[in-house]
């Protein structure tokens, strides 16, 4: 038996999930394929879909309607129920569109007879973002939650540098070693206009506290302080 701690534990897991996934892919019984179906820019199919996306223990099921949903649900729950494992229904998430181009509905999921582990699934709202991997995302397109994230962030590690007085050497390791791979995720999926003066309001903190440290009569540039 494999316990807390075991090397072999993260492979075994490995092992698990994938064959979840493959299930997801085509289901082994019925060789039912349901998945979100992806579209050239002209608007035609292109023959391929997307069921599924996994990220150690982060699973994303992705579809084009209520019905495909409904197949890869009933999977997901036989293969639990196989294999002695449960959903924690108050941690799973739904967002979508239904045909009409409207924010799905609750009623819509409980007609498409879609639950967990009996429980009903109250959608999330469009406006309200949803976590995954670390970036706070929005069905609408909007990253503000995102950003307020991002920027609240950046505001603690300026404030451990005054608060203890590290030197730049000691800030700049913080901001490489700590804060920046925290940031590069987000920042390589947000768009919009608004974009480029969130980062320059990034900017500005960091060489802020720079400028804070070396106490510096000039007013220097970004380019400068780097």
């Amino acid at each position: 038996m494999c316990s807390e701690g075991c090397p072999l534990a993260p492979l075994l897991f490995v092992v698990l999930m994938d064959a979840l996934h493959d299930g997801l892919e085509r289901n082994p019984f019925t060789g039912e394929q349901a998945g979100l179906e992806l579209k050239l820019a002209s608007g035609a199919r292109c023959g391929l879909q997307i069921a599924s996306l996994g990220y150690a223990d982060d699973t994303n099921v992705l579809a084009s309607s209520l019905a495909s949903l409904r197949i890869l649900n009933d999977w997901v729950h036989y293969f639990l129920r196989f294999n002695a494992l449960r959903l924690n229904h108050s941690k799973c998430e739904l967002v979508g569109r239904g045909p009409d181009g409207m924010p799905v509905t609750a009623a819509a999921i409980a007609a498409a007879g879609i639950t967990i582990e009996g429980h009903a699934i109250v959608p999330v709202d469009h406006c309200t973002p949803i976590r995954y991997l670390g970036v706070h995302c929005r069905f609408d397109g909007d990253w503000s939650g995102q950003h307020a994230k991002s920027t609240a962030m950046i505001q603690l590690f300026v404030r451990a540098i005054s608060k203890f007085q590290l030197s730049v050497q000691q800030a700049a390791y913080m901001f490489s070693v700590f804060l920046l791979p925290k940031l590069e995720l987000a920042l390589r999926y947000i768009t919009g206009p608004q974009v480029n003066a969130w980062i320059h309001g990034y900017d500005a903190a960091l060489v802020g506290s720079i400028k804070h440290i070396i106490a510096s009569p000039l007013s220097l540039s970004r380019s400068a302080v780097a």
